[in-house]
């Protein structure tokens, strides 16, 4: 599904920040396997895959403490984005930005309470 929102939407460049197995279209051997125009589609799309823990590899780095928070906003955004899509059948920036804040602020409210319950 995000593959083909990203293809329709005319997005320009994707940073794919952790691996995605059960989905990933954009990966090569996942795109290749669909129908021969989304990989025709796509060749319209950079894709970079910046999944290195390797600091010299300008173009692929990322560091782990960054990768790590992207992938638990992803994880805790993606069940609201969901949710929209099915209820309106798009996604708008808007909605995007209110999940994530909203996946943020329940990863702060989380530490917070761990921190406090610590004390």
């Amino acid at each position: 599904m995000c593959t083909v929102c990203t293809i329709n939407s005319g997005i320009e460049r994707v940073v794919i920040a952790a691996p995605d197995p059960p989905s990933g279209s954009l990966a090569p051997e996942r795109l290749a396997a669909l129908p021969e125009l989304w990989p025709k589609l796509a060749e319209e799309t950079e894709i970079v895959w910046a999944q290195s823990d390797d600091a010299g590899l300008r173009d692929s780095y990322l560091p782990v403490a960054l990768r790590n928070e992207l992938i638990d906003t992803f994880l805790n955004s993606r069940e609201r984005l969901d949710s929209h899509i099915s209820e309106h059948g798009t996604l708008d920036l808007a909605s995007l930005g209110e999940a994530v804040l909203a996946a943020r602020q329940d990863a702060l409210s989380a530490s917070a309470a761990t921190t406090l319950s610590l004390s």
